[in-house]
């Protein structure tokens, strides 16, 4: 009962530090936690295709399509590079994958 009170009191407040706690203080596209909004926009999880740059790439690095397609299916979010690309890159992958807003893999290089 005290701990609903007390959540009850945080409700009702007009302290000041309390109010700016709960605000965001960045404006416009930015989240309230730094982060610019785009930088996590949804970007495929799937694959329509490779272009030839990508091809030779992995052919150079003997990277094979299993693990691309792994890593764009089950990796993190990736960077928006703010040209409708992703660049997609765990820590334990020692590759990157870009990928483009169309689902084409653009390019793949190693991490270094």
């Amino acid at each position: 009962m005290a701990v609903l009170l007390f959540m009850a009191g945080l409700g009702t407040s007009s302290s000041p530090a309390i109010a700016s706690d709960l605000k965001s203080s960045v404006q416009g596209n930015l989240l309230s936690w730094g982060f610019a909004a785009e930088k996590f926009a949804n970007r495929p999880r799937h694959i329509s295709g490779y272009a030839i740059h990508a091809k030779l790439r992995m052919s150079e690095r003997d990277i094979g399509e299993k693990e691309v397609t792994a890593l764009v299916r089950f990796g993190p979010e990736g960077v928006d590079q703010g040209d409708g690309t992703w660049k997609i890159m765990e820590a334990d992958t020692p590759f990157a994958v870009v990928i483009n807003q169309n689902a084409w893999i653009v390019t793949v290089h190693p991490v270094i």
